[in-house]
C-alpha cells in the first residue's frame, strides 16, 4: 500500500467539498473505509477509466488507496463535474472528456474522432441503484463496456446503494448483486466495503484469444453486442 497523502495535498475543508459533491456524507476516514476496497481490484499497474468519475477525487485517492501505479482518465456528462477532476489533475487535463454513458461509442477504436484511448488496463463503472432495470440491461450494460478493456485487463463493477443501506443485509439489492453476476456470465472475483456496505463491486477478467491478439472475450465467455446507457458520478 502507498503512502496516502490525500490529507497532506489538501485543507480539510477542500476534502470535505470534494467528498460531498461525490455524494458520501462524512469524514475523510469514513469516506476511505466505504470507498478504499476497490483497490483489491487493481493487481498491476496499468491505465483506469472511471466511467462517470464526478469531481474525479475518488480516481485521485485510488492513487494512493492500493500499490501499483495507476495513469488515470474518466468522463462525466457533467461540465462542472470534469472543470472540477481537471482542477485536480492539472498535468492531465486532457484525460478527463465531457461524454455520456450514451455517447461510450466516442471512445471505440473505430470512431475517427478520439477524444481518449479507446483501451485501458482496466475500466470501472459503478451503478446507482435506481438504475438497474433488468438482468437484460445488465448484460447489455457489459456488452458495451467490454470493448474498452485491453487484452489482459479487468472490468470492474459495482453497485452502490447509498449511504444509508447495507447492501449485505437488504434482500432487494443481494437481488441486483445476483443479477449482475448473471449477466456477467463469469464473475472473476467481487468485494464489499469493510466498512457501512454501501458498495459492492465485481471484476470480469479479459484475455485475447488464441486466434487474434487484437480480439479480446471475457475467458470462456463469448464476445457481446453493444448497446447504450447513462453514466452517472460515483
Amino acid at each position: 500500500m502507498r503512502e496516502d497523502t490525500i490529507q497532506q495535498r489538501y485543507s480539510n475543508n477542500v476534502i470535505k467539498k470534494l467528498i460531498e459533491e461525490c455524494r458520501f456524507e462524512g469524514s475523510y476516514d469514513e469516506w476511505k473505509a466505504a470507498r478504499s476496497f476497490v483497490g483489491k481490484a487493481i493487481h498491476k499497474k496499468g491505465t483506469l477509466i472511471d466511467l462517470g468519475c464526478a469531481n474525479g477525487f475518488f480516481l485521485r485517492c485510488l492513487q494512493d488507496w492500493q500499490p501499483y501505479d495507476l495513469d488515470v482518465y474518466g468522463i462525466d456528462n457533467r461540465e462542472e463535474a470534469i472543470s472540477e477532476a481537471r482542477n485536480l489533475f492539472p498535468d492531465k487535463t486532457n484525460h478527463f472528456q465531457i461524454i455520456s454513458g450514451a455517447d461510450i461509442y466516442l471512445l471505440y477504436e473505430d470512431y475517427d474522432e478520439q477524444l481518449l484511448p479507446s483501451k485501458y488496463d482496466f475500466v470501472y463503472r459503478n451503478y446507482w441503484r435506481n438504475e438497474l432495470n433488468s438482468e437484460e440491461n445488465l448484460k447489455e450494460e457489459i456488452n458495451k463496456l467490454l470493448p474498452l478493456v485491453r487484452d489482459d485487463g479487468r472490468l470492474i463493477l459495482g453497485i452502490y446503494a447509498g449511504s444509508d443501506i447495507k447492501i449485505e443485509s437488504h434482500p432487494h439489492m443481494m437481488r441486483w448483486v445476483e443479477n449482475m453476476k448473471k449477466a456477467a456470465g463469469r464473475v472473476d472475483g467481487e468485494a464489499y466495503a469493510e466498512t457501512g456496505g454501501s458498495l459492492w463491486i465485481m471484476w470480469i477478467d479479459v484475455v485475447a484469444t488464441p486466434q487474434s491478439t487484437s480480439k479480446t472475450t471475457h475467458k470462456s465467455d463469448p464476445i457481446w453486442g453493444n448497446f447504450s446507457s447513462k453514466t452517472d458520478p460515483v
